[in-house]
């Protein structure tokens, strides 16, 4: 019997979507009150159905625990958070319809799902109460790829100037443009110079020490290597880096109608500096005998990458939050990810302060390596019953490390979850992102309300 068939399912209910997609809701028999309002990451799922909940056991959790679960499934795929923004307002109106007013709805979703959940708590605060994005890229899409775009150009320039490789105005398919990456990056590293340029590349995008690529594989972080195993740390950075720099590109840069991306402007240094690795770049060219000094005068004198204004609008308006959150929102980062870095949820924090919204913002980490699966159904469940214990007092509840990890613990032996890791939430303080996108500039886009829109894929 599978998790979906042995949960304590009472009613579903589900329908079309304007746009062509479809919406689903699931009560379980002892319904809470509360709707868990799920958004997919990039790619959505291969389900056929609506997907709820991210997976299986999430899904059972939190039906036994009460809570209902929803979502959409948006007809177009790739880079959908214009269409997934329209259809989940309208399934949060389906929701409400179907179940009355007096619910609680919390939004939440995995990474590019956690931007969608980011940008519900801007654009309709008046249809959700609260929002938990899971290892999500909330600083946005502009900053995101901008920062792909300086890893990718300091490769090329310091390790293939000679050859064609497009960085920006991609016409090639994004998956064999990654694998073209990984070939590079492997060729770069079969030399102690190439060894740290592939280092001095990985710092710009600020890619943790201890991950694992495991988008399009399942391969094995391994244990977390110690401060001074100075290979293992370059290595575990090489081996995500493909991902980052040659992320996909195609998709967003059609919906977008070309290049978002730029470094005009760019001080290579000082973004080293600010990194929190040029201690690292430093001790690999030394290993290598190789002069820093040397590749970032080459990175200076490089010609460098102007974005079109159109798109670069659209990507702040598809997503580039703003900050002004409306209703109380918990963001859960891995230490980990590279896909956002850690570094996003403090440019996150930025933005929300300066909107003047702090007090609605409560963060939490996990340590572990990777994106969204090292992610546990109980730390999950922990996100959420968090937000929902604030939303029912009224007060923000205790989100520290220790408190995050006795809810995890104590859903894992109440529901018998096994996770791959006991829950590892964390107390840190993230560094600063090297390139978010400026406050003045996202303001110039407009946050209005989700609406409808005749051209699917722009939010306006």
């Amino acid at each position: 019997m599978t998790d979906r068939d042995s949960s304590p399912l009472d009613r579903t209910f589900g329908g079309p979507l304007r746009g062509g997609g479809e919406w689903l809701l699931e009560v379980p028999e002892a319904f809470s009150g509360t709707v868990c309002l799920y958004s997919a990451g990039y790619g959505g799922s291969s389900d056929p159905r609506p997907n709820v909940a991210g997976g299986d056991e999430t899904r059972r959790v939190l039906l036994e625990r009460g809570y209902a679960v929803a979502g959409s499934r948006t007809v177009s795929g790739g880079w959908i958070v214009g269409d997934a923004l329209v259809d989940q307002a309208e399934t949060v109106e389906a929701v409400r319809e179907t179940l009355g007013d007096d619910i609680r709805i919390i939004a939440w979703g995995h990474s590019m799902g956690g931007l969608i959940t980011a940008g519900l708590a801007e654009r309709a605060p008046g249809l959700i109460d609260g929002a938990v994005p899971f290892c999500a890229s909330v600083a946005g899409a502009v900053p995101m790829l901008n920062q792909g775009l300086d890893a990718a150009f300091a490769v090329k320039t310091l390790c293939f100037a000679d050859e064609r490789l497009d960085l920006v105005d991609v016409t090639s398919d994004d998956r064999a443009r990654l694998e073209e990456g990984r070939e590079l990056i492997e060729r770069a590293r079969r030399t102690p110079v190439g060894r740290a340029r592939v280092a001095f590349a990985a710092a710009l995008a600020q890619i943790p020490t201890w991950t694992v690529d495991n988008m399009f594989s399942s391969g094995d972080a391994g244990p977390e290597p110690s401060t001074d195993d100075i290979e293992a740390l370059l290595k575990n950075q090489a081996s995500v880096l493909p991902y980052v720099a040659f992320s996909p590109r195609v998709d967003l840069e059609r919906r977008a109608g070309g290049n978002f991306s730029w470094n005009t402007g760019v001080d290579y240094a000082e973004q080293l500096r600010l990194s929190g690795f040029a201690d690292l770049v430093v001790e690999a060219y030394r290993r290598a005998d190789a002069d820093l000094d040397a590749d970032l005068a080459a990175l200076a004198r490089a010609a460098r990458i102007s974005a079109d204004d159109g798109p670069v609008a659209f990507m702040e308006r598809n997503l580039t939050p703003v900050g002004e959150i409306g209703v109380p929102v918990l963001t859960v980062a891995i230490t980990g990810d590279f896909a956002p870095t850690l570094s996003q949820s403090a440019a996150y924090a930025d933005v929300v302060a300066e909107s003047g919204r702090s007090d609605l913002l409560q963060r939490s980490y996990i340590h572990a390596p990777g994106h969204c699966g090292a992610l546990s159904a109980a730390e999950i469940v922990a996100g959420i019953d968090t937000m929902d214990a604030r939303l029912s007092s009224g007060e923000a509840p205790d989100a520290s490390a220790t408190a995050m990890n006795v809810r995890a613990s104590d859903i894992a032996r109440a529901h018998h979850v096994d996770p791959a890791h006991p829950p590892a939430f964390v107390d840190i303080e993230p560094p600063p992102h090297v390139r978010p996108h400026p406050r003045s500039a996202r303001r110039a886009a407009p946050s209005t309300a989700i609406t409808d829109t005749t051209t699917r894929g722009d939010v306006r």
